[in-house]
């Protein structure tokens, strides 16, 4: 895990800005209240947030979640939340965070993504980081939160093998590292061996208490599918293939420190909208518990709804597999699909 360094220009001047309006006698209406009284403003709005149901890590990350939530919406209602604000809108109009038949990035992925993996400037600045600095500033009392936002900032989500289900959580095995992990999926996606995640996980940030960590996006699980004529043929993925793709990408970071290179990679990709761009592209169908993939990332040809693939006849998609909604289902999502698609080349103008 890498060293978490939050210091960036734009929370410079976000924290010094702060400190003039929480030195001010005088609030102004238009503000409503200091920044201290708005975050426990938001506070009181949680508090009635029933979490109980859930596994006792999971409601960690959820509740924290809720406040990084919260805080955006303080944070991008300042002048020095621009970029971060229009860095948001442009991609959430590109993407339409949902779930499919309306958009295949799924909104936890999209929320993840956009709060803890969508860094602004050289820096690389990002709303949790911008929150981290602000509550060790200003909210000392919510500093027990810190720790477990810190594990979501340094996440990124990754490509995992299924192995095995055990009896509480799965073992998913990294893409290129090789390292196992035991985790629970609160999506309750049933995997077989062998397939392949794309998915978020988030460990305890304390030893002893949670063996355990949590698959908190819904898992995208990535088929090798093979087009035959009107038929689709699936093929478990080889993890040679995958493993060379990682390989052949980490040059492209620029760094020479191959898990410096790895972790940068999986994190930012090589553009701004890299990973959320292969999820969409990508998209084949999908069930209420998990959403199917198909293609290697910088593979253009193997990415179904790729530009480089793009003809006037929308169903020259893959063919529907066995996996998700029925054809008549599956012919009137590939129908959202298409407008979707209008919309966001739209949106890129």
């Amino acid at each position: 895990m890498p060293t978490l360094s939050t210091h960036g220009p734009i929370a410079d001047k976000f924290i010094a800005d702060t400190r003039k309006v929480v030195k001010q006698k005088v609030v102004d209406i238009e503000t409503l209240r200091t920044v201290k009284e708005q975050v426990a403003y938001f506070d009181k709005l949680n508090e009635n947030v029933d979490l109980s149901h859930l596994d006792s890590l999971h409601a960690i990350f959820v509740a924290v979640q809720h406040q990084l939530a919260d805080f955006i919406t303080l944070f991008t209602s300042t002048d020095i939340a621009t970029l971060f604000a229009d860095a948001f809108e442009k991609a959430e109009d590109i993407y339409m965070p949902s779930w499919p038949p309306m958009s295949p990035v799924s909104t936890s992925y999209f929320t993840m993504w956009s709060g803890l993996d969508m860094g602004i400037g050289k820096a690389k600045e990002t709303f949790a980081t911008m929150m981290l600095d602000y509550y060790r500033h200003f909210v000392p009392e919510a500093m027990v939160i810190v720790p477990f936002l810190e594990v979501m900032q340094t996440s990124y989500t990754g490509f995992y093998w299924f192995v095995r289900e055990e009896e509480k959580g799965v073992i998913l095995r990294e893409v290129y590292t090789g390292k196992e992990v035991k985790a629970i999926v609160p999506s309750n996606h049933k995997g077989r061996a062998g397939e392949l995640w794309y998915t978020r996980l988030f460990f305890s940030p304390f030893d002893g208490i949670h063996d355990y960590g949590v698959c908190f996006t819904s898992p995208y699980v990535i088929l090798n599918v093979h087009q035959q004529g009107t038929r689709a043929r699936i093929e478990p993925y080889q993890p040679k293939v995958w493993d060379a793709f990682i390989e052949r990408n980490l040059f492209k970071t620029g760094l020479s420190d191959k898990r410096a290179a790895y972790y940068q990679f999986l994190k930012y990709g090589l553009d701004k909208h890299y990973w959320p761009e292969y999820v969409f592209v990508a998209y084949l169908n999908y069930t209420g518990n998990a959403i199917f993939l198909t293609g290697i990332p910088d593979v253009s040809a193997t990415l179904p709804h790729h530009s480089d693939n793009d003809t006037d006849d929308y169903d020259d998609s893959p063919a529907p597999v066995t996996i998700g909604p029925s054809k008549k289902l599956q012919k009137q999502n590939k129908q959202k699909q298409k407008m979707v698609k209008l919309s966001r080349k739209k949106n890129r103008k």
